[in-house]
């Protein structure tokens, strides 16, 4: 535009156009690379160690999402650490309100004796009982069924939350995934090939400065938009795997990943 406006070909209005443009995008450069520093700094609290300063964050999101696995996302949701240990605490609980049960049961002690006296033996069986004659434990064993069933209904507790998280974390990727399939195989094609046939065309002065600037800017939503759809899309992935314990969720299961349940 410079060169053109120094030949004669532009007006000054086109060139000042063309300068807010430009300074417009180097604002919107400068923005996102503090961004894409802050979270690069997140990123290296979370890891723990040394991350590359140049992170090709884009080479990192998966290009294609697989489809998840319903069958083996059903069998790892039981399996979620948080639910086999609440599990393992109703066990618990059970045994210990069936141990104080049977502590109401009174201690008998059993005994036998043997005596001779002259010519006369005497053989004999004693049996004693503790005072008080019944201790029925009511105390304990009330605390006991509270527990049990405190540590059952936190169970239930958990798998609602699981089932209804799955739901949602599920519909949330799937839309995610069919939303950078389509932005990546269809639109984004489109935006680049309407971009080269406006600079083409204004190149030969069949298109306007116009036309030319909302055919990038339709370019560069798109490009932003299937970016930020792949990065919903991984970030679901992760969140799902949280709510179900495991992240390999995608991969067909097999013998070392899914281990068999033992009757």
């Amino acid at each position: 535009m410079e060169r053109g406006f120094a030949a004669g070909d532009r007006d000054s209005a086109t060139v000042s156009r063309s300068r807010l443009e430009a300074a417009t995008a180097e604002v919107r450069r400068v923005t996102a690379t503090r961004a894409a520093e802050t979270s690069l700094g997140i990123v290296r609290l979370w890891c723990g160690e040394e991350v590359p300063v140049n992170v090709p964050a884009g080479d990192l999101l998966p290009k294609a999402s697989p489809a998840i696995d319903a069958k083996r996302l059903a069998l790892l949701a039981p399996r979620d650490p948080k639910i086999a240990a609440l599990a393992a605490a109703v066990n618990a609980a059970d045994a210990q309100a069936a141990a104080e049960r049977s502590a109401r049961i009174p201690d008998l002690s059993v005994g036998v004796f043997a005596d001779r006296e002259y010519d006369k033996d005497t053989l004999g069986v004693s049996l004693g009982i503790e005072i008080p004659l019944w201790n029925r434990n009511n105390g304990p064993i009330a605390e006991a069924e509270a527990q049990q069933r405190k540590a059952a209904a936190e169970l239930r507790r958990r798998h609602l939350e699981q089932q209804m998280a799955l739901v949602a974390v599920v519909g949330d990727y799937d839309a995610a995934r069919v939303q950078a399939d389509a932005l990546s195989t269809t639109v984004l094609p489109l935006a680049e090939g309407t971009l080269r046939l406006r600079s083409a065309g204004f190149g030969n002065g069949d298109s306007s400065l116009t036309d030319l600037l909302e055919a990038r800017r339709a370019l560069l939503a798109t490009q932003t938009a299937a970016l930020d759809a792949r990065r919903r899309t991984a970030e679901t992935l992760v969140r799902l795997g949280q709510v179900v314990g495991r992240y390999d969720l995608t991969t067909p299961p097999t013998s070392s990943t899914v281990p068999e349940t033992t009757p």
